[in-house]
């Protein structure tokens, strides 16, 4: 045998070790961080347009969304900085590679504050406007805590527990994160439905405000789906791939999909509005559906409920609609 080509042999196997090492982990990472960072932009340019078409929103409002965009900040912040050491930095020492792989353990803690704060703000919201879903949403602030205890005791024990044989799913409990996960889908489900019942029931008869209905229900359909979507897609990669930290890539997506939605529901609300008082019709979601300003009168009023913020503003522009009405 060739001693040159043993030599090569040799030298070649810790690169190809290293090689498909880095491909199972951070190959993930870095593509979730890439779409991540789009949709970090899109949470930029909602913020800014927030700020500035409704500057007269509550200050308790504008706190939540401040500290959800600092929360986003910071977690994109983290993000760019594990591909950097990875792939940069520390691409070529394998144990430092592992010993990074700890540190994505803050993910679920993090994304749990942040689905937290959008989806305490829906069930809020919801909660003021109907007695009709109020067990729902009870049962959805206590999911919220336990999801919120899941990914504490996930963000624990992976940093206390040492990384055996470049294994991340040895410093995991392995139901930990997907309970967390499977408990924010439940949450999603509960949420969504609860704003398509209410809408559901909130039929007029008229024509013009069951259309808004129909395209508000759409709405609501699509960005559960969204965002449920993804959570599902992040529960089974956690579940199929515990080495290989897909999961984590998929998580990147999953946070920021959540404050886009809610920054999206509350950039919706001057659309709402304009449909029902301008009587020519103004598009509402890209669509061209339209409500006169006399039948707006007609719209459904705080009883119906619902799950979502656009909901609760439509909810809130029909009863000042019916209070000018009635005066």
């Amino acid at each position: 045998m060739d001693p040159s080509s043993s030599t090569t042999s040799s030298v070649n196997a810790p690169l190809d070790h290293l090689a498909g090492f880095v491909a199972k982990t951070y190959g993930s990472v870095l593509l979730g961080t890439y779409l991540s960072l789009i949709l970090y932009g899109g949470i930029l340019h909602q913020t800014y347009r927030y700020f500035g078409a409704y500057p007269e929103d509550k200050k308790g409002l504008k706190i939540i969304v401040s500290l959800t965009v600092l929360l986003e900040t910071v977690h994109t912040a983290a993000c760019i900085y594990i591909c950097y050491k990875a792939l940069v930095t520390d691409h070529s020492d394998i144990a430092r590679l592992e010993n990074l792989m700890k540190r994505t353990h803050f993910g679920p803690l993090l994304m749990s504050i942040i689905i937290g704060l959008t989806q305490g703000f829906f069930a809020r919201r919801a909660y003021v406007f109907g007695k009709k879903y109020r067990a729902w949403i009870r049962l959805v602030a206590v999911l919220m805590f336990l999801a919120f205890g899941f990914s504490i005791g996930s963000t624990c024990v992976g940093l206390l527990m040492p990384l055996r044989h470049g294994k991340i799913s040895a410093t995991r409990t392995p139901w930990l994160e997907p309970c967390a996960t499977g408990i924010a889908i439940v949450e999603d489900v509960i949420m969504t439905t609860v704003l398509i019942l209410a809408l559901h029931h909130s039929r007029s008869g008229i024509k013009s405000t069951d259309s808004l209905l129909n395209r508000v229900i759409l709405y609501a359909i699509t960005t559960g789906m969204l965002t449920s979507g993804c959570m599902i897609l992040l529960f089974v990669t956690n579940l199929a791939f515990p080495d290989d930290i897909i999961y984590v890539g998929v998580s990147f997506v999953a946070t920021k999909l959540y404050t886009n939605s809610l920054l999206a529901a509350l950039n919706t609300r001057q659309s709402l509005r304009d449909v029902a008082f301008h009587p020519s019709g103004v598009k509402v979601f890209g669509s061209g559906a339209c409500v006169c300003a006399e039948e707006a009168h007609d719209l459904p009023g705080p009883a119906t409920g619902g799950a979502n913020a656009v909901t609760v503003e439509f909810v809130e522009m029909a009863v000042s609609l019916k209070v000018e009405g009635n005066a």
